[in-house]
């Protein structure tokens, strides 16, 4: 079984590259471009894990 990671990053060219790092090892990465992409993955998938860029806008872990 895979474990799932949010990966929460604006920035097209990391998200991506550490997208293909995490899915080398295994991993089943659901990427995110902001905060209420985000918010919607984590309300309708288990996650086990979650990635977050803090300065990302509307970061759900940002009030």
């Amino acid at each position: 079984m895979q474990r799932k990671i949010l990966l929460l990053e604006d920035d097209l060219q990391l998200s991506d590259t550490i997208k293909q790092f995490l899915e080398h090892h295994h991993y089943h990465v659901l990427p995110a471009y902001d905060g209420f992409h985000a918010k919607e993955i984590i309300y309708e998938t288990s996650i086990d894990l979650m990635l977050l860029d803090m300065g990302t806008s509307n970061n759900p872990a940002y009030p």
